[in-house]
């Protein structure tokens, strides 16, 4: 059913009779709905690399309820690290991939601004989490040659062990022995 509005004044005219002037007008209420995020993705996997932490990665994903040209705003925590505009329903946005490597909060928030022809406005939000992983650089302690460190004249004429402990690697990592 449409609105209807209706206006009526009364008044007396110089005789002191009542006249009562009527007018309608059918109108519609323009509303705009929250728009909705249905998935954020972070340099495709969710996580920030050594590699990604130097130059910049994409913040993506999906929005309903949202026109092209509608803005789209990134932030961790408190800080805005990038905008830009929704295209086809998505967002895809370059941030600085050192911003999120040292955020303290490894939490992105997405903010997705509506608007219509009416002048209304509505934000939706969504929040997706991603880790950081970096290398460390491998600790090599306790190198040993040998049972005493010393190669004598029989060891010198086959393999001798060579063993030791290392931190900041993985099983697998390949290890090289220089001479």
């Amino acid at each position: 059913k449409t609105p209807k509005l209706t206006v009526e004044i009364t008044t007396k005219d110089n005789l002191n009779q009542q006249i009562t002037g009527t007018k309608s007008l059918d109108y519609t209420v323009a509303t705009l709905a929250t728009p909705v995020i249905s998935k954020i993705t972070i340099s495709e996997d969710n996580q920030i690399n050594t590699i990604e932490a130097t130059q910049d990665v994409v913040v993506s994903g999906n929005v309903s309820g949202a026109r092209d040209g509608d803005k789209v705003k990134i932030y961790v925590g408190d800080k805005e690290i990038g905008s830009g505009e929704i295209l086809a329903n998505q967002f895809n946005v370059n941030v600085n991939g050192a911003d999120l490597a040292n955020a303290t909060d490894k939490n992105v928030r997405v903010d997705v601004m509506a608007t219509d022809d009416a002048g209304n406005s509505a934000t939706g939000s969504l929040n997706q989490a991603y880790s950081v992983v970096t290398l460390a650089t491998p600790t090599i302690s306790n190198v040993h040659i040998s049972d005493d460190n010393k190669i004598n004249t029989t060891e010198a004429t086959q393999e001798v062990a060579v063993s030791g402990s290392v931190s900041g690697a993985r099983d697998g990592d390949k290890v090289k022995i220089y001479v």
